[in-house]
């Protein structure tokens, strides 16, 4: 009895281990459910020092000042988009405290070009219909999601003396026409909105088909 018993075991003992072997080299789908093997790549979730790649952090040159969360909730979307653009889909970036952003990206060959992508300060430009720069985001001091009357979701903004002079020319002349001026974010187009009228003072709004959180997005 002990002996048939003994047996018994060491049949399942061998079983167990040539089905776990089986399945460390070949794929089994079971109902449902699908097993990938060992061998399989995707069995492994390779971080960078398996897949190679490259990490970054960011430190906040004021980590003290206003609104810092709306600031870093922004540049976060502008890394984003740019490792996005350049084919780093599987790029994570998170913040860090209050004050840092960790940006970790695989697979890169070229690392210094990608720490140029995503360290180079966005270029934000108001365009007008001709390609004509009419202000850049060194004018612009500060901007912020609101609404009109009310109701209407906008985007208020205010510029340095030097923008609000540019912008009121340019505002000017536009209006006549009703034509667009372009705001445009690291060469992406983001908002078109037509001139409506003369803006003068340094002080205006943007309007558009815009939603509460697309409002606050532009503004960011």
């Amino acid at each position: 009895m002990k002996k048939s018993t003994s047996i018994v075991l060491l049949t399942l003992i061998l079983a167990f281990t040539a089905l776990w072997t089986v399945s460390a080299f070949v794929p089994i789908s079971i109902g449902r459910y699908d097993h990938i093997p060992f061998s399989d790549e995707r069995a492994i979730k390779k971080g960078l020092d398996l897949n190679g790649g490259v990490y970054a952090v960011y430190q906040a040159k004021n980590a003290d000042e206003a609104d810092l969360a709306t600031k870093m909730r922004s540049t976060i979307a502008v890394m984003r988009q740019r490792i996005d653009n350049a084919g780093y889909t599987e790029a994570t970036i998170s913040q860090q405290g209050t004050a840092q952003i960790r940006v970790e990206i695989p697979s890169v060959k070229d690392p210094d070009e990608v720490l140029k992508i995503i360290g180079t300060p966005a270029k934000l430009e108001f365009i007008d219909p001709d390609g004509t720069v009419i202000i850049d985001g060194s004018q612009v001091i500060s901007a912020e999601a609101g609404t009109l009357e009310g109701m209407k979701s906008v985007v208020y903004f205010t510029l340095n003396d030097e923008g609000a002079k540019l912008f009121s020319e340019a505002t000017s002349r536009l209006a006549a026409t009703r034509s667009p001026i372009s705001i445009v974010l690291d060469g992406n187009v983001i908002s078109s909105p037509t001139v409506n009228t003369h803006i003068g003072g340094g002080e205006g709004y943007i309007e558009g088909d815009f939603t509460a959180d697309s409002a606050k997005e532009l503004a960011e």
